[in-house]
C-alpha cells in the first residue's frame, strides 16, 4: 500500500477505539470514510480495573466488501453480504461469502480494509449494530459512570493471552462469536486464578478461529449450511491449516462456551424483547444501587416495544437440552452453581445442542435468553447477559445500568459514586 496520510497517537492517549474519520466529495455529493484503530495500554502506564475486549475477530468475519462503493455521511446497513465494491475485481469474500468461483472462504487476510469496523454500520436497522457501532454504547456508558478501563482486540488476547493477568474483570462485549482455542483458554486460566468475567454478548464462543504465524491471516472452516456454513465445504475440509486442529463450531471442537462462562447460543431473531426478573432478592439487584425490581419485572429496554435481547442469545445448558431430542453428545453435565437472576421467553425457532439448523423446540421451554451470576467450582466469578444487544440496553435502561454497576462494584470495579 502506498501510504497517503500518517497520524502518530499520542503517548498519552487514552486505550479504546479511534476512528479516522475523513470528508470528501464525489460528483458534488458528501461522502465520509473510516479506518477504525485500537489504541492499547502502553506498557508504561499500569493497568486499569476493567480490561474490555471488542469482537474484532467477529468484524472481520462480517468484512465481505472490503473496497466498498463510497457513500454518504449517515448511517449505513450492512448485511452479511456487505456493500457492493467499488471495483468488479477487488475481493469481496468473508465467512459469509465465498470466492468468485464458489469455493468456501476458510482464509481471510487482516491487511486490508475493514469497513464492516466502521462506526457508521448497523445491521437488521438503522438503530441496531451487532459489530463495533453496537460495543460503543457500553464504551460511552463506562464513560458516563467514570469507569477506567483498557481496550484490546481479539487478535491481542490470541497472541497473549497473559494480557488477562492483574485485571480486576475482563469483559466480553458484543457479538464475540469467532474465538480462537488460545484465547479461550486463557481466559479460563484468568478465571481459574480468581479473576472475573461480565460477558455482555450473545452467541459467544461459536465458531473457533486460528491465526498463521505471521500474524497476517485468520482461518475459519465453517461446516454445516443451516447455521451459516458454506455450501461446498466438505467434511474432509473441518481441519485447520495453521495449527490441524478440528474446525466449525467451538462446542464440536472440545471448546463450548458453556464450560467456561456458563451459556451456550440457543438461535437468532429479529424480534428485541426485555428481560424478566426471576430472582428479585438476588444481591446484584440490590446493592449498593437498588433497582426497585420485582420478580417478573421487565427491564432491558431501549424504547418502549425495542428490548435488549435480539438478534442472537445465550442460555444456559440445562435450557438448551430440554429444548434438544436426542443429543448428538453424551455425558452432558451442566456446571455447578450457576444462579439464572433473568430470562427472556418468546415462542421462536431456535437451533439446538445438534446445531443443524433452526427449528421448532422441544416441549413447552420458550426461554431465548438467560442472565446468570456463577461463582465457578474451578475459581472465578462471571455474570453474563446472554444477548448481543446487551451493551445497546445498558446505556438506554436504567434498570440494566444500575444491575450493571451492582456487577462491578462487587466484581471490585468502582465508578462515579460507588
Amino acid at each position: 500500500w502506498e501510504v497517503s496520510h500518517r497520524f502518530g497517537i499520542p503517548a498519552d492517549a487514552k486505550s479504546g477505539v479511534y476512528a479516522g474519520r475523513f470528508d470528501f466529495e464525489m460528483d458534488g455529493k458528501p461522502m465520509r470514510y473510516f479506518t477504525t484503530f485500537v489504541v492499547r495500554r502502553p506498557e508504561s502506564r499500569s493497568k486499569a480495573p476493567l480490561l474490555v475486549l471488542v469482537s474484532s475477530n467477529t468484524w472481520l468475519a462480517y468484512n465481505s466488501a472490503p473496497f466498498p462503493v463510497n457513500h454518504g455521511r449517515e448511517k449505513i446497513m450492512m448485511g452479511t453480504e456487505g456493500l457492493a465494491s467499488s471495483h468488479p475485481d477487488a475481493a469481496t469474500y468473508s465467512c459469509y461469502r465465498d470466492h468468485r468461483a464458489g469455493q468456501p472462504t476458510y482464509k481471510i487476510g487482516l491487511k486490508l480494509p475493514w469497513p464492516a469496523a466502521g462506526p457508521n454500520k448497523t445491521y437488521i436497522n438503522q438503530s441496531y449494530s451487532h459489530l463495533l457501532r453496537g460495543e460503543r454504547f457500553l464504551h460511552l456508558w463506562l464513560d458516563q459512570h467514570d469507569y477506567e478501563y483498557d481496550v484490546i482486540t481479539d487478535r491481542d488476547l490470541d497472541s497473549n493471552p497473559e494480557i488477562l493477568k492483574d485485571y480486576q474483570v475482563v469483559c466480553l462485549n458484543g457479538h464475540s462469536e469467532y474465538w480462537s482455542d488460545r484465547a479461550y483458554d486463557g481466559l479460563d486460566n484468568y478465571l481459574k486464578a480468581g479473576g472475573a468475567a461480565m460477558v455482555m454478548s450473545g452467541n459467544t464462543m461459536f465458531w473457533r478461529v486460528s491465526f498463521d504465524d505471521s500474524d497476517e491471516v485468520m482461518e475459519v472452516r465453517k461446516f454445516g449450511t443451516g447455521i451459516g456454513g458454506r455450501q461446498a465445504a466438505q467434511v474432509g475440509e473441518l481441519y485447520h491449516s495453521h495449527d490441524f486442529k478440528r474446525g466449525s463450531l467451538m462446542r464440536f471442537c472440545g471448546y463450548p462456551a458453556w464450560k467456561v462462562i456458563g451459556l451456550t447460543c440457543i438461535g437468532w431473531g429479529t424480534a428485541f424483547k426485555p428481560y424478566t426478573v426471576d430472582q428479585p432478592d438476588h444481591f446484584l439487584f440490590n446493592h449498593p444501587h437498588a433497582t426497585g425490581l420485582k420478580k417478573g419485572d421487565t427491564f432491558g429496554f431501549i424504547s418502549d416495544d425495542v428490548g435488549a435481547v435480539g438478534h442472537e442469545f445465550d442460555v444456559r445448558l440445562s435450557t438448551l437440552q430440554r429444548a434438544t431430542n436426542d443429543p448428538v453428545m453424551e455425558g452432558l453435565v451442566e456446571p455447578e452453581g450457576i444462579i439464572t437472576v433473568a430470562r427472556s421467553h418468546h415462542e421462536r425457532q431456535i437451533l439446538d445442542f445438534n446445531a443443524e439448523g433452526h427449528k421448532p423446540r422441544v416441549g413447552d421451554e420458550d426461554t431465548i435468553a438467560e442472565m446468570i451470576y456463577w461463582e465457578r467450582p474451578e475459581g472465578g466469578r462471571v455474570f453474563h447477559t446472554g444477548s448481543i444487544a446487551s451493551a445497546w440496553g445498558v446505556f438506554h435502561d436504567e434498570s440494566l445500568s444500575q444491575l450493571l454497576r451492582n456487577v462491578l462494584h462487587h466484581f471490585g470495579v468502582k465508578g462515579k459514586g460507588d
